[in-house]
């Protein structure tokens, strides 16, 4: 809860493609790294990335830079491909001479972006057969970094199988599973560790199920994870559940805390901001309880004062609202009734109670909200035929249409990504109809319905699979309408309503 380790350069899992999704996050107005950085809309400027860390300091975070190589380092493959390993496009080639002065350059740019007196390098994953190779360049990058910066680094921890070499004490691993070493054996030998044993820290946003890595961090294993036998609360020196022995003491000055990892391996359309807020939010006051407590402390948080404090704590945290709240009187947040006919700048009350006024013009309403979280439902009434363009928009994301394989569909828009409604055609309606939309929202999934008919949930395909996960889209209210698109009434619900009771429709016509 006081690191914020965050990637600047990854890429899903290519499948042997060399030109699958990679992105390395810092864009340089220098020249000599534009092949990095072709999508710039994707990158932090420096002064963006200065606001970042200083934002998060204010609040007393330190921001952990992380710029990925020898592996995960397609990005960099895709600029100089000539650095790739034969058969492994995401490997840097550490044989070739130009591998490690060009990754050299690249923190030789970006080290002055860095306030943190400590980088990690990435560093795991690696072809097992350059073990040499791969212990020279991470020493090799340790006292560059030292030298060039005076910052010391961090490596996911990884076994690389070398009788001849090691990688420095110097240098801290973060653990994060047994297959690459054992943790305790690490802090024995003289390493310090960070847990983040993947068992109990990991999240991986939008993973097909059933996996190993969970969609949402694993309460049970956090109250009761201390040993799979006996239970108990976790604690941040519990690497193995089941066999005590490989743990060092909670006391021990080499283990240095544990960080929680949200994964996106599935690309930038897997998930939304808020929806990797909604994965780690009830486990990260947890994690920082057990790894805040003092080593002498007898007694745990327990779950039951957890529960007890939780929903009070997260609905007034200071300086933030990710759960985008809305203040009610009653279970209806706003309500408008636009008449046909209005001037061209107009005022529309809110018919809730709640005084959240709308004014009109051009055919859109501008309200003093900007979007309505969990859970929710939504109803609009439009007597247009419009199948295309913007309804509702808000600082998340915007809902409207889209055209799909059949023809016109629904659709949100999150982070410039557009997300249709699958195996849905809107149907041909008259110029004398109208038309009703009706969507509900919880932190696990978004349904739509249209002229009182269930018509799906919206989905995201996962790479590589033939499973599709829901999306889970806060309520757009900034604005409603748009030009010509005939809004008639607009109403929104606290909780899920029964659409049955809602509706305006005839629902005897679904099918």
């Amino acid at each position: 809860m006081s690191e914020f380790h965050v990637h600047l350069s990854d890429n899903v899992n290519p499948n042997g493609q060399p030109h699958a999704y990679a992105r390395f996050r810092l864009h340089s107005p220098n020249s000599e790294f534009a092949g990095l950085t072709p999508y710039v809309n994707e990158t932090y400027s420096r002064s963006e990335f200065e606001d970042f860390q200083q934002t998060c300091a204010a609040r007393g975070v330190t921001v952990i830079p992380e710029i990925e190589s020898p592996g995960h380092a397609l990005v960099i493959t895709q600029w100089k491909p000539e650095l790739a390993l034969a058969g492994n496009p995401t490997l840097i080639n550490l044989t070739v001479p130009d591998a490690i002065p060009t990754v050299k350059a690249i923190w030789k740019e970006f080290l002055p972006w860095f306030h943190s007196k400590q980088v990690s390098i990435g560093a795991d994953e690696y072809d097992a057969d350059l073990a040499d190779d791969y212990n020279d360049f991470v020493n090799t990058m340790s006292d560059f970094i030292q030298q060039e910066a005076n910052k010391t680094i961090r490596i996911w921890s990884t076994s690389e199988p070398s009788n001849t070499t090691s990688v420095s004490k110097a240098i801290i691993k973060q653990h994060w599973e047994f297959f690459e070493g054992d943790p305790y054996e690490l802090i024995r030998d003289g390493y310090n560790v960070i847990n983040s044993e993947d068992s109990i820290h990991y999240i991986v946003m939008k993973q097909p199920q059933p996996d190993s890595y969970p969609q949402r961090l694993n309460q049970s294993r956090l109250w009761d994870g201390a040993n799979v036998n006996t239970g108990g609360i976790w604690d941040p020196h519990i690497f193995d559940r089941g066999n005590a022995s490989n743990n060092p003491n909670i006391a021990e000055p080499r283990l240095k805390g544990s960080i929680i990892a949200v994964w996106n391996d599935h690309g930038p359309n897997a998930s939304t901001p808020l929806e990797a807020f909604y994965a780690f939010k009830k486990g990260l006051p947890v994690i920082a309880a057990a790894n805040w407590q003092a080593a002498s402390r007898p007694n745990h948080l327990t779950h039951a004062q957890f529960l007890l404090a939780y929903p009070t704590l997260e609905a007034t945290a200071p300086g933030q609202n990710l759960d985008r709240r809305v203040q009610s009187k009653g279970d209806v947040v706003i309500k408008y009734q636009v008449p046909e006919r209005l001037p061209g700048k107009s005022a529309v009350p809110d018919l809730s109670g709640n005084g959240y006024d709308a004014s009109f013009e051009n055919g859109i309403l501008r309200t003093p909200l900007g979007s309505k979280g969990h859970d929710y439902t939504l109803m609009i009434s439009a007597s247009s035929v419009q199948t295309s363009g913007t309804l509702l928009t808000g600082p998340d994301s915007a809902f409207g249409f889209t055209e799909s394989g059949n023809g016109p569909t629904l659709a949100f828009t999150s982070s410039n990504i557009v997300y249709p409604l699958f195996n849905y055609t809107l149907p041909t309606i008259s110029v004398s109809s109208s038309r009703e939309i009706i969507l509900s929202g919880t932190e696990n999934r978004t349904s739509a319905w249209v002229d009182g008919c269930y018509v799906g949930d919206f989905l995201i395909g996962i790479d590589g699979t033939t499973t599709y996960e829901p999306m889970a889209f806060v309520a757009p209210v900034e604005q409603i309408g748009g030009q010509d698109s005939g809004v008639e009434t607009f109403t929104l619900w606290n909780g899920l309503q029964d659409v049955s009771q809602i509706t305006e429709s005839n629902t005897k016509a679904c099918t």
